[in-house]
This record gives structure tokens, sequence and C-alpha cells, in this order.
């Protein structure tokens, strides 16, 4: 195959809150945590694209629909590559887990990542955790089958936050630790 898609785009649908109810104390706090989400992901920022666009079309293959969505853009340099991962649990307790998120081995978003180091990881523990976000997985690897891996001694710390609920998926941070990072260039 010649094709080879290329992400330039990694979108979600956050909570949505009733507009003319008052709202409740859960709702407000769901609104807050919202909120919290986008100014930390770069979508309150004053470099971010706002748009409301109406669209005409086929939906299910319905035709003659019409919709409307409020579009918030963040637009981030990309210096390095951008990692997709498709991950598939096996064996053992993990945070994709939980019944009720998986009918029938369906798909789901799992989350999005950044690389960072052990100090920027905890004030970003910090930062979350004040903010009301559980650490819902936290592990060391312990063993790599791949090749590089294995001969650089490269391990990985991993801690993931509860956020699916607000912006339907998770946050996960990748600490590299390096045996010998002259092997691991």
């Amino acid at each position: 195959m010649s094709l080879r898609f290329r992400i330039d785009q990694v979108a979600f649908s956050a909570m949505t809150f009733p507009k003319r109810a008052p709202l409740t104390a859960l709702q407000r706090e769901n609104q807050r945590c919202v909120e919290y989400l986008h100014k930390l992901l770069g979508l309150r920022d004053d470099s971010a694209v706002f748009d409301e666009v109406s669209a005409t079309g086929a939906v299910y293959g319905q035709k003659g629909k019409e919709n409307v969505a409020k579009l918030n853009f963040a637009y981030h340099d990309i210096t390095q590559p951008l990692e997709l991962e498709s991950l598939n649990y096996t064996s053992g307790e993990n945070f994709l887990a939980i019944p009720k998120m998986r009918r029938d081995g369906e798909g789901l978003a799992s989350h999005i990542a950044m690389h960072c180091s052990m100090e920027e990881l905890a004030e970003y523990r910090a930062e979350l955790s004040a903010n009301g976000f559980l650490v819902i997985q936290e592990v060391w690897t312990t063993n790599h089958n791949n090749a590089f891996l294995r001969e650089c001694g490269r391990k990985y710390h991993y801690v993931i936050f509860s956020t699916r609920r607000y912006i339907g998926f998770d946050l996960k941070f990748i600490v590299r630790i390096e045996a010998d990072a002259s092997n691991c260039d």
C-alpha cells in the first residue's frame, strides 16, 4: 500500500451542559473541570482559534441534515514526530478494563500523552491533583521486547490521569528512564 495517513489533528468532544436550566453543583464542578482542561491543552490561550460552523449534508445516510458546532483550535509547533499508538492490553489490571467503557470489545479513545522529565511530571501531578484529577494508573515498565530498548536498557514510567469523563480520553505522562543514555541515540 502506498498511502500513509498523516495525523494533522487530534480532536475530542468535551462534556456538554444545559444552556438554559440552572446548573447543579455537580454540573458546575464538571464545567469547571472541562474549562481547566481546555486551558491546559492550549484551547483558551490568546493564540487559540475559535469558530462556529454550520453545515448541511447527510448523517448516517440521511440527507438534508443540518448541524452547528463550536470549534476551538490550538496549534502546536511540532518539531518532533507525533506518535500514534495502538494499545491492546492482553492481561492484567489496567485503566481501560472498566466493563462499562467497552461494549463487546469495541475500540475507544485511550489517551493523549506527552513525554516529560520526572520534575515536569511532579509539576503536572501537583497541578492536576489540585484541580481534582485522579491518577488512575501509574506504572514502571520492567521488560521490553523491542531490540533497541533492550540494548540501551531504557524503561518508562507512565502516569495516567482520569480526564475521560470531561474530554473523552485520559491524559498520560511518559518519563523515559535511561540505563545508559549514550546507548539510546
